[in-house]
């Protein structure tokens, strides 16, 4: 093979290798989490609640929490008597 041909194929193999590398998902550190309470109950007279969460990492790093509410909006009525029913 001529000096071309290989220098031709060794870039190829090395962007390969570097574009395969690139595209490989990042693996994550294992957490484990659990909330002080699994319900949170909402009804009419709700006025908010604290959520408490705890949990552990191995090793070091930032944990980022996102708590989300419901995708859409919920009306929320307190049932009245009218004429006895």
């Amino acid at each position: 093979m001529n000096m071309r041909l290989c220098t031709l194929l060794a870039f190829l193999a090395t962007y390969t290798f570097a574009s395969a590398q690139a595209q490989a998902p990042m693996v994550s550190d294992e957490i484990v989490a659990a909330l002080d309470d699994h319900l949170v109950a909402i009804d009419t007279g709700f006025s908010g609640s604290k959520v408490l969460l705890f949990g552990a990492t191995e090793g070091e790093g930032d944990v980022i929490i996102i708590v989300r509410g419901p995708s859409k909006q919920e009306v929320v009525r307190k049932k009245e008597r009218i004429m006895g029913v």
